[in-house]
């Protein structure tokens, strides 16, 4: 169905365009070679949209409209004629899902960002301070090989080629409208593919599509973006999307970001000089081919006028254009492009032809597949077996490591392993040292296999690239790890013992990883992986993902410590969010982990009410709380965790019972000391040496042993006393598990009725709706458990004792 017209206040909006950013893009003698910046508006956004005091809803919703709107505002009026309805805006409450991650998560009410505003958040933070631009000469010897200057020249001096007398004679020399392009130019790209880019091998093919009424869906579901035109592709790394994840516009032309190997966009040769605002626009495009096709390299798309071309690339090291191109007085260059964007080769494109899959030549769906990794004697390569029922995770960025994980089948053994890529910056340790230092362990990954060195983002650059000129680009290199399969996610919990135990295991295995001189720095939910099936005690939680890992023996001074947070914000220390406003940084420490275990711990209870089952209640205030942890204001969100840490916590579900409750509180009264102190450090007027210091000091892994022998003990006792509660319940209503009791049934049964707040126990004073269960076992994993209440927290977050203070950036001294 068609769009109606806009009315003129809305086209207006609609319209919105920015000025000229690059005014070398004007010069049609530009040769490249140079850095060009983002405008400080939008790097300012990026950092903080609501807090900065620019943040403007409706310039959100024009800014990403601005990348979906394909019709210019003529004097007669806008275009009209999209097929596709356009999605309405959604408001902060339509959305759960944090932009990097898959559990459900309320934005925070200090700053209240809709989805198209974390869109805008994602884009601006993976394009950073601005790009390079190569130069000429560079781009004008790309793609010789597939398009040999002598078959150029052959095609330029055939009538049907379009080009003559030194012209594409179809192409409109100043057009009033962007579409007035679009025809002509379609024809031409076409006679190019036909020409250069077909393939005598079954089932590979590449055709031009006219999208600019055709809105791709994006991987959330809630957004969709029109290319002008797409490059429809058939191979082993290509799908057609199913169905239902398509619009009516994708599903008649089976066309999706999965089966998409690059994106031309037009524009009229006046908006050349908008050079940031195409960045942002066609990052959006890379964004999505990179999550649908998890076997990219680097992908590589071309901005198109009626007068010029110019070459855009994204990698995990980030992006870069290159000067315009004169399609008239350089035709060879842009028919090596086109060639190239378009080749049939998958390596050209930027595909990893060590990973392929079987299409269905019916149904276009990948059937099966391989990916080629080191055998478990590292002396050989095997073909893997792909499983194709586990869809590969691919974390959703441009910039950065670029973590895609597939299962797979050793064809020999038929052991199952997770054989996981990821791009680590030069100068990082590869992650195979902490991965040798952790055999043996139970509770962290165990690997099978080791590859490095599969790639490097600097051959996918000019030689310059990296240099003074590009203080934004930052190596990376490829690796590959086969590693041990395990239970999944911490989401997939079945139980409550299953999840608690899976804690347990993991916090020990951080411990005896940091008694082999290594800390992992990197807790999050999808770091922690439930144990196999009936996995022995030890074996039940496994840390995962070693890259941001580092060595306790390392010097503090060293460049690691000013990569000072990694993961998402939500679960990082309170010194870790604060650390960067030290004169002298002091490193990352154990501490700061456990901390960032309790935060998880305390975000999968609050987010689910039993297995598999969503805690609807978002407005909760322990929910406000945790999102509030989300801001940008690095101390506001300090202050948020403190209160976490310090104050009696509204209550979770019931489902979880007082056993969790009893857990979280002793987790508080072991973090809350050792927080309060660091914070009183940062706070002093002391030297910045001795805050350093005795920060430091603080940290010692050599006086750990008591933190985590207490923590065992907690997780035992809680476990003891579920466990109990299970068996008991199996006989009659089994309500440890899933699917065994109606949604409004209580557990454990002995519970009252619902509480707002869960029961806090305080030496000499009240407890408010004390339901909590004593209990003299012990979990059989632990010679003996002891219990020990210390009056650290208020009774409640509104009592009028003090809490522990955390500094605010404002009072560092």
């Amino acid at each position: 169905m068609s769009e109606p017209p806009l009315d003129a206040a809305n086209a207006a909006i609609l319209n919105f365009e920015e000025g000229p950013t690059n005014p070398r893009d004007e010069d049609p003698s530009d040769e490249g070679g140079y850095f060009v910046e983002m405008p400080k508006d939008d790097t300012e956004w990026a950092l903080d949209p609501k807090q900065n005091g620019t943040y403007d809803p409706r310039n959100t919703v024009i800014w990403v409209n601005n990348q979906r709107e394909k019709k210019e505002t003529t004097a007669d009026g806008p275009e009209t004629g999209s097929k596709d309805p356009m999605t309405p805006v959604k408001r902060v409450q339509d959305s759960l899902v944090g932009p990097d991650s898959s559990t459900p998560f309320r934005p925070s009410s200090q700053n209240q960002l809709s989805t198209l505003d974390e869109m805008k958040e994602i884009i601006l933070k993976e394009l950073g301070s601005g790009f390079y631009v190569v130069t000429r000469a560079w781009v004008s010897n790309l793609y010789n090989k597939q398009a040999p200057l002598k078959k150029i020249m052959s095609f330029l001096n055939c009538p049907s080629s379009g080009y003559k007398n030194y012209t594409w004679g179809e192409l409109p020399r100043a057009p009033k409208r962007e579409d007035q392009i679009y025809d002509p130019l379609f024809k031409i790209i076409g006679r190019i593919i036909k020409t250069f880019s077909t393939s005598d091998e079954d089932g590979v093919s590449r055709e031009i599509l006219n999208t600019n009424n055709v809105f791709l869906k994006h991987d959330n579901g809630d957004h969709d973006t029109a290319p002008d035109f797409c490059i429809k592709s058939a191979g082993p790394s290509f799908e057609t999307p199913l169905p239902q994840s398509t619009l009516p516009s994708q599903r008649r032309l089976r066309v999706g970001w999965s089966n998409v190997c690059s994106v031309f966009e037009i524009k009229r040769d006046k908006k050349r000089g908008q050079i940031t605002a195409h960045a942002k626009q066609v990052a959006l495009y890379c964004r999505q081919i990179l999550i649908h096709q998890p076997n990219r390299k680097f992908v590589r798309l071309l901005i198109i006028t009626e007068e010029a071309v110019r070459l855009v690339h994204f990698d995990r090291s980030g992006l870069y254009f290159s000067p315009y191109v004169d399609i008239h007085e350089d035709p060879y260059t842009f028919v090596k492009l086109v060639a190239g964007l378009t080749a049939c080769d998958e390596e050209i494109l930027g595909l990893d032809t060590s990973i392929q899959w079987t299409i269905d030549k019916k149904t276009g769906r990948k059937i099966a597949g391989t990916i080629e990794a080191p055998s478990k004697d590292g002396d050989t390569t095997l073909k893997y077996n792909l499983c194709m029922k586990t869809l590969p995770f691919v974390r959703p960025s441009i910039r950065g490591r670029g973590t895609t994980c597939y299962r797979a089948v050793d064809p020999t053994s038929g052991e199952v392993y997770v054989i996981k890529d990821s791009w680590r910056t030069e100068s990082r340790n590869p992650e195979i040292e902490y991965l040798k230092a952790a055999h043996g362990l139970d509770g962290v990954v165990q690997s099978i296999a080791y590859q490095d060195d599969c790639a490097q983002t600097s051959s996918f650059r000019p030689k310059d690239a990296g240099n003074d000129s590009d203080p934004e680009f930052f190596n990376r290199v490829k690796s590959r790890v086969v590693m041990e399969n395990h239970g999944g996610p911490l989401e997939s919990f079945k139980s409550r013992s299953q999840l608690i135990a899976a804690f347990r295991d993991s916090i020990l295995g951080h411990r005896d990883l940091l008694l082999r001189g290594v800390l992992h720095r990197d807790i999050g939910v999808h770091n922690i992986l439930l144990g196999s099936l009936n996995a022995a005690p030890g074996k039940r939680g496994i840390i995962i993902d070693l890259d941001m890992a580092m060595w306790i023996a390392r010097s503090a001074s060293s460049k690691i410590n000013e990569d000072y947070r990694t993961g998402l914000q939500r679960f990082h220390s309170i010194a870790s969010l604060l650390r960067k406003e030290l004169a002298l940084v002091p490193p990352h420490d154990f501490w700061d982990d456990l901390e960032s275990f309790f935060y998880v711990l305390l975000f999968i209870l609050l987010m689910y009410e039993r297995p598999g089952v969503l805690n609807g209640d978002h407005d909760s205030e322990l929910s406000r709380l945790f999102s509030d942890t989300e801001v940008r204001a690095l101390d506001t969100a300090a202050k948020a965790k403190n209160f976490l840490l310090s104050s009696a916590l509204p209550g979770v579900s019931e489902w979880w019972g007082d056993a969790c409750d009893e857990l979280l509180q002793e987790y508080q009264e072991v973090l809350l000391p050792v927080c309060s102190r660091k914070g009183r450090i940062r706070k002093s007027k002391m030297p910045a040496q001795e805050k350093h210091d005795r920060l430091e000091e603080i940290g010692d892994w050599e006086k750990s042993a008591s933190t985590y022998k207490t923590l065992e003990e907690a997780f035992d006792k809680a476990l003891s006393a579920i466990r109990r509660e299970e068996e008991s319940e199996a006989n009659g209503s089994p309500l440890g598990l899933v699917g065994a009791h109606p949604q409004s049934s209580p557990s454990p049964a002995e519970r009252g009725p619902p509480t707002r707040f869960s029961a806090i126990v305080h030496q000499g004073r009240p407890t408010v709706n004390s339901l909590k269960r004593r209990s003299n076992s012990v979990h059989p994993d632990v010679a003996h458990a002891k219990r020990s209440f210390k009056n650290i927290r208020n009774p409640h977050p509104l009592a009028e004792t003090e809490v522990p203070a955390v500094e605010s950036s404002d009072d560092d001294s």
